[in-house]
């Protein structure tokens, strides 16, 4: 299913590309945690540092106004310390973002931009690792309907500001506000928060 869902997802992408004004690949950080609530008990695990990477597509509506659908890696993730124990949950996301943003034009000195949409994820991969002074252990996340699994699936928004060079260079600052519950156990959401530092290149056709 999830070779399906790439592939899918990447012959999309292609199809769409020969209307696109321009092509954006980028990569970038981020840096945020999974937002935990258990009954009314709100816990925030400490940040931690995952990369992303992607290509977004830029279809221009008007002058200052376009849409920006893309396909990105994803890495998210929580690490919490507790009585001498480190457990740290990680997750690898294929996220497809749509994106409407506004240009500024600065003429000679580039542009700056703002950008607002969902987004939808879904999980390739998690790990769960736990280190103690007894030693260091690693599993798999398994993903599924059942309590004991984790739910593949993520949505939420996104929020950016950025700036493009005169040379098509560009960078972005990105808040990611997870909504959808990646968690079956009962009475408990998780959700997935963080922002987003990347750079990129914008390809014009």
């Amino acid at each position: 299913m999830k070779k399906g869902l790439i592939a899918i997802s990447v012959a999309t992408m292609l199809s769409i590309t020969v209307k696109a004004q321009s092509i954006e690949p980028e990569v970038g950080i981020n840096f945020g945690s999974i937002e935990s609530k258990v009954g009314n008990t709100v816990y925030t695990g400490d940040g931690m540092m995952t990369l992303s990477a992607g290509i977004g597509l830029k279809y221009d509506l008007t002058k200052s106004v376009y849409v920006r659908p893309g396909i990105f890696y994803s890495g998210t993730g929580s690490q919490r310390k507790a009585l001498g124990i480190t457990n740290i949950i990680k997750y690898d996301y294929l996220q497809i973002p749509i994106l409407l943003g506004f240009n500024y034009d600065l003429n000679k000195a580039g542009a700056l931009f703002a950008e607002v949409g969902p987004y939808i994820g879904y999980a390739l991969s998690g790990t769960n690792t736990v280190e103690s002074s007894l030693g260091k252990s690693k599993t798999k996340i398994n993903f599924g309907n059942k309590n004991s699994e984790s739910n593949a699936l993520d949505y939420g928004a996104k929020f950016s500001i950025g700036y493009v060079t005169p040379f098509n260079i560009f960078v972005r600052g990105q808040y990611n506000l997870g909504l959808g519950n990646i968690s079956n156990a009962s009475n408990t959401t998780e959700t997935n928060k963080y922002w987003n530092l990347s750079v990129g290149y914008r390809v014009a056709f």
